[in-house]
């Protein structure tokens, strides 16, 4: 009987062994929120308080950083009326700061069609808004159905009046790919420079043509004939 009883303690035993918990088995990490990549869309101001009162640096327009949080904050100083989002963020060289919302956007884009027509809605039976040149730097801030994306490119000429591109839909035309990217912001920067000092534009523009490995050599060559 004795010995009976034994055995059964022993396979008592060794179930609760086998169904508890292994001992070598480590607790779930706690998953941390993934940092998200976003993109400047103007040179801007970063700053070292969520308050944005002491500055921490500049932003260069299409410059990337990850968002670490966003708070809203009050938009006025005496902490009444309306709020505003602040994100926080931290650059490439790991500085963190903090920064208004609207001044990023999901991705830098640069299109590469001679024209691109975009509208005021995703559907092609929508009005076109305005017809997008080769060689634009924008940026996505809305990713739509079959394939069409919300943009942003900030002031445009058309037929000699302004007009703001801020949040209309295109769909195809552009690329992501950094060195176009990189020769579409030279490109943009030196036709501002021309409207100050035209010579130094047309200096930037002959410098950007010899050192292009994109299309932009051919846009540029179309100004300085």
């Amino acid at each position: 009987m004795k010995r009976l009883f034994m055995l059964v303690w022993i396979v008592v035993v060794l179930f609760s062994a086998c169904s508890g918990p292994s001992a070598q088995e480590a607790p779930e990490a706690e998953k941390t929120p993934e940092k998200q990549r976003l993109y400047a869309k103007w040179a801007n101001r970063v700053y070292k308080d969520k308050e944005m009162k002491e500055i921490a640096a500049v932003l260069a327009k299409g410059e990337s950083v990850l968002k670490l949080g966003e708070e809203k904050i009050p938009a006025s100083s005496k902490g009444e009326g309306k709020t505003k989002t602040v994100y926080h963020i931290q650059l490439a060289d790991g500085l963190e700061a903090y920064a208004r919302g609207d001044l990023f956007a999901l991705k830098t884009i640069v299109f590469t069609e001679e024209s691109t027509d975009c509208f005021v809605r995703p559907t092609l039976d929508s009005r076109r808004y305005y017809v997008i040149p080769k060689g634009t730097l924008a940026f996505i801030t809305e990713e739509g159905k079959e394939g069409w994306v919300k943009i942003w490119i900030g002031k445009v000429e058309e037929d000699g009046k302004e007009k703001w591109v801020t949040d209309q839909w295109v769909k195809g035309g552009y690329s992501d790919e950094i060195t176009l990217i990189r020769e579409a912001r030279l490109y943009e920067e030196a036709l501002e420079a021309m409207k100050n000092n035209e010579e130094e534009g047309f200096k930037a523009l002959k410098e950007l043509q010899e050192e292009s490995t994109t299309f932009f050599a051919d846009l540029v060559a179309r100004i300085l004939e």
